[in-house]
């Protein structure tokens, strides 16, 4: 890791044909300098046109995977995509709001342009604050 690049994390899903999810904002934050970690939410089995199956994380998991990166690195910015369900977005934001300065966005399931949400993803001038650029989910469990 290059120690004097920003550190940001995306908690989104998994996808497999590599253009959307993790994959995609890991490969914007390498175009755009900043190292990237992850916490993943989700496995989606899909290719252009088509998903065929997706699979939640367990939403311990999730916060598991926040929790650690948190220790590890000097996050400065935290980008999300399909937090999937509402267990999941409760523990995203347990973890989250033991963050100082942390300010939400609001996004939706639907699209959006994920690309934004990266861009936006900043951290305060020299203030520790950590904003979240985009808040999605698609619930389909029950509850």
């Amino acid at each position: 890791m290059n120690r004097k690049a920003p550190v940001a994390l995306t908690i989104a899903g998994s996808d497999n044909s590599g253009g959307a999810g993790i994959q995609a904002d890991l490969k914007t934050f390498t175009r755009l300098g900043v190292y990237g970690t992850s916490a993943l939410t989700c496995i989606v089995a899909e290719h252009p046109g088509r998903v065929s199956r997706i699979t939640a994380v367990e939403p311990r998991m999730v916060a598991e995977q926040i929790k650690l990166v948190f220790e590890a690195f000097p996050v400065g910015a935290v980008k999300t995509g399909m937090l999937f369900s509402s267990k999941i977005i409760e523990q995203v934001a347990k973890q989250l709001g033991k963050r100082r300065g942390l300010e939400a966005g609001g996004g939706s399931c639907d699209g959006g342009d994920e690309r934004g949400g990266i861009a936006q993803a900043r951290r305060g001038a020299g203030d520790g604050q950590v904003f979240v650029s985009q808040s999605n989910s698609c619930d389909s469990e029950s509850g």
